[in-house]
C-alpha cells in the first residue's frame, strides 16, 4: 500500500467519525425525547429488515453479545415495539418481531432523520450529493466483499 493511500485512509478514518458523531449526536436527541437511543433504534431498524429472527442472528448483526442483544430487546418488549416468543418447532429457541407500533416508531424516527440528513444535504449541489450517495454506495459494498459481511455490527464501531 502506498505512503498517500495510507495518509487518505486515516484522513477518511476521521472524517467519517466527526460525521457519524455529528449524526449519532442528532439522533440521540431526537431519540432520547421518545425514551429510546441509538442501540435500540438499531434493533427496530434490523428486524425491519431481517423480519422475525432468533436472538443469535440478531446479536450477530448488531455486533454484540446475546446478554446486550437481549438486554436491548428487553426493554424494547417493555416498550411494546418488539415482541418475543418461542419457535413453533423447537421452543428452544427465542423469536423477536417488530410490533406495528414499533415499526409505526421506526417509521416516525426514520423520517425525522431523513429529514435532518436533508438539511445537510441540501448544503450540497446536486452535483455533490449525487457524487456522495454513488460513493458511500459503492464503498459500502467494497466493504462487504472484502469482510464478507452483509452490513451489520451496527452497534460495533472501530471508529
Amino acid at each position: 500500500m502506498s505512503e498517500d493511500l495510507q495518509q487518505q485512509a486515516e484522513e477518511l478514518i476521521v472524517l467519517l467519525r466527526r460525521f457519524r458523531l455529528g449524526v449519532y449526536a442528532w439522533v440521540n436527541r431526537d431519540l432520547a425525547k421518545r425514551g429510546s437511543n441509538l442501540p435500540q433504534y438499531t434493533v427496530l431498524s434490523l428486524l425491519d429488515e431481517m423480519g422475525e429472527t432468533s436472538m443469535g442472528p440478531l446479536a450477530e448483526e448488531l455486533g454484540t453479545t446475546m446478554g446486550a442483544a437481549t438486554n436491548l430487546v428487553d426493554k424494547l418488549v417493555f416498550a411494546e415495539l418488539v415482541k418475543r416468543g418461542r419457535d413453533e418447532k423447537d421452543r428452544r429457541i427465542v423469536k423477536v418481531k417488530l410490533t406495528p407500533q414499533g415499526r409505526e416508531v421506526l417509521k416516525e424516527i426514520t423520517a425525522r432523520g431523513a429529514s435532518f440528513l436533508a438539511e445537510v444535504l441540501g448544503e450540497l449541489s446536486p452535483e455533490e450529493r449525487r457524487t456522495y450517495i454513488a460513493l458511500e454506495r459503492k464503498l459500502g459494498e467494497l466493504a462487504r466483499k472484502v469482510t464478507g459481511h452483509n452490513g451489520g455490527g451496527a452497534l460495533a464501531d472501530p471508529t
